[in-house]
């Protein structure tokens, strides 16, 4: 999961380490023999030289208050209503990482009434239409769309396992969600398209432009039809598609680069001058036009 302000991301996983100790990693036993008290007198002195890092603020009132809370936005919102228990370093601490939360500048502009996290998030869903993208997206990491297509799911996509089929259901399903949960994808597919087709029928393409495209082309039946008018859009925009398709078809994605290169004479001029201009943004490393590298020659089996 991808938080959109680190702070936040450290925030919350000292919370839960310090809450919740048994998800901490368990430590390796110490060796049974006659070398096991000598080893542990050795590193006594060095154990006791190294000061014992500090308990986060937080730590003790996330644990009492917020025990059975495991979703990000939900533990930030307990501790909001809670505030009233909080030690003064833990308030001073929850306000700075409020401040960071990206949802905090749609919170202070569409939500100036609500003085509860419940009514916070009411005001969120009532405003899914105008929240900023970074808030949209930080709510989308949090279990703030289940909770909005929960009845759908469990009404339209019985069948769907895990996160990734039951968005992929419901994207095919669009017209028949409910309100709020077709405000939510939308709004997100809107601004991703291709994200979750890309998560469900592309996970190996990673972030190459022309492998995705090529992996979408081949699941053109499955994909969305959002994701397919954007994959167009992208063909459109990637000069060196149709030079690839002609005269690296066999290539893999980690070949694309090098197998275009290497039939320079033979590109158009768009695709050419596209790799002119990302070797000069590179510093002018790489090959030439058109120059071929001689491949080193296999060992024998």
């Amino acid at each position: 999961m991808f938080f959109w302000e680190i702070g936040l991301s450290h925030f919350l996983a000292l919370w839960f380490l310090s809450a919740h100790p048994a998800l901490l990693p368990a430590q390796p036993p110490v060796p049974a023999g006659p070398a096991a008290p000598a080893a542990a007198e050795a590193a006594a002195p060095a154990a006791a030289d190294e000061p014992a890092p500090p308990e986060h603020p937080c730590a003790e009132f996330s644990a009492k208050l917020c025990q059975k809370t495991r979703d990000p936005l939900d533990m930030l919102l307990c501790m909001k209503r809670n505030s009233d228990g909080l030690s003064p370093a833990c308030q001073e601490e929850l306000r700075a990482q409020w401040q960071a939360n990206p949802c905090q500048p749609d919170a202070a502009m569409f939500c100036k009434g609500a003085k509860d996290p419940e009514s916070l998030q009411r005001c969120w869903i009532e405003h899914l239409d105008e929240i900023s993208s970074p808030c949209l997206n930080f709510l989308r990491e949090t279990n703030f769309p289940k909770k909005l297509c929960r009845d759908d799911a469990k009404k339209l996509c019985p069948a769907a396992q895990g996160r990734g089929e039951k968005q992929e259901c419901l994207l095919k399903k669009l017209s028949a969600l409910s309100p709020k949960c077709r405000t939510i994808l939308s709004r997100y597919t809107e601004e991703h398209p291709c994200r979750v087709d890309k998560e469900f029928y592309c996970k190996d393409a990673g972030d190459n432009a022309l492998g995705l495209l090529r992996c979408l082309d081949r699941n053109r039946d499955k994909v969305t039809p959002a994701c397919l008018e954007h994959a167009k859009n992208l063909s459109d925009q990637q000069p060196c598609l149709r030079d690839f398709k002609k005269l690296c078809k066999d290539a893999s994605i980690d070949e694309a680069k090098s197998c275009l290169q290497e039939h320079g004479d033979a590109l158009s001029p768009a695709c050419r001058q596209s790799l002119i201009q990302k070797k000069k943004a590179r510093g002018g490393k790489g090959r030439g036009r058109g120059g071929k590298r001689k491949r080193p020659d296999r060992p024998p089996k």
